[in-house]
């Protein structure tokens, strides 16, 4: 290995990548999980490449968090902690990847719930109206809605929303083992500590912090429990929602596609319903 710069990279390293504005405007991000020059939650994006494709075509892969962490790392030079950002910022950044990668549209196959129909079809579904029906964090409201303060012990729970990470820890839950008591405890204190920034001055950044935060949830009446819940709920009105309607070209019956409409599915299924047959 040599210290020389190949020069069959000069064109491509002068490429120049498309900038986008993460909904979430890198409220978030205080760890280094963006690079310290992103103003805003501005980040810059360069199409995938053929080893990005790969990577992100298997299920593995993207189950276990590798795709993403290595296909966002070197497409993005903003992004240090791909797996440390907000599962609704790599929503989008992910429906951005596939239309600058692959073109504006991904075919979506469907059978009409027109029980009368049962019509089997494809629709061109076009990636700008999720992202420009994206809806970016309000700064206005954003310290009173993600600011709760529990009724029992007087408690001030700062909110976040989860991360992929945590997202990834809970998705690969067996659930065979929440039958065991002790799983079952240790699950739910988990999901709930993905979401709490901070109780009173304990910060949730370090896993000595989180075993705080997890033994207060154990303790706290059921009544504080729902509460932050409903707060929780509260809260997710930000970032892409892939809902899209579509009519059928045989009964025109109104389809909804919330279900067949996933960021990662736009990567791992085929084309068409031809190519998977």
């Amino acid at each position: 290995m040599t210290n020389s710069i190949n020069p069959l990279l000069n064109r491509i390293n002068r490429m120049p990548g498309e900038t986008i504005r993460l909904p979430s405007l890198g409220k978030f991000y205080a760890s280094g999980e963006l690079s310290e020059d992103t103003i805003n939650g501005e980040v810059n994006l360069n199409p995938m490449t053929m080893v990005d494709e790969i990577m992100m075509k298997s299920p593995d892969m993207l189950f276990q968090g590798t795709a993403i962490e290595r296909v966002f790392a070197r497409c993005s030079p903003n992004i240090k902690k791909p797996l440390d950002l907000l599962t609704s910022d790599v929503d989008f950044i992910l429906t951005h990847l596939r239309r600058i990668s692959f073109g504006p549209h991904v075919e979506i196959g469907f059978t009409c719930n027109n029980p009368k129909c049962k019509h089997e079809q494809e629709v061109k579904v076009p990636l700008e109206y999720f992202t420009n029906e994206s809806k970016e964090i309000d700064l206005d409201t954003f310290e009173a809605k993600y600011t709760i303060q529990t009724k029992n012990d007087g408690r001030t729970v700062k909110l976040k929303p989860i991360t992929f990470r945590d997202f990834l820890s809970i998705q690969q839950i067996n659930t065979e083992s929440l039958s065991n008591p002790d799983n079952l405890e240790n699950y739910v204190l988990d999901s709930f500590a993905a979401v709490i920034q901070a109780v009173d001055n304990i910060v949730n950044d370090s896993p000595a912090h989180r075993e705080f935060i997890k033994e207060w949830l154990s303790q706290i009446p059921r009544q504080d429990a729902k509460d932050i819940v409903d707060a929780v709920q509260g809260v997710q009105d930000w970032g892409p929602t892939f809902k899209y309607t579509v009519v059928c070209g045989k009964c025109n019956n109104k389809n909804e596609l919330s279900t067949e409409l996933n960021p990662t599915a736009f990567f791992i299924q085929p084309s068409s319903q031809k190519t998977q047959s």
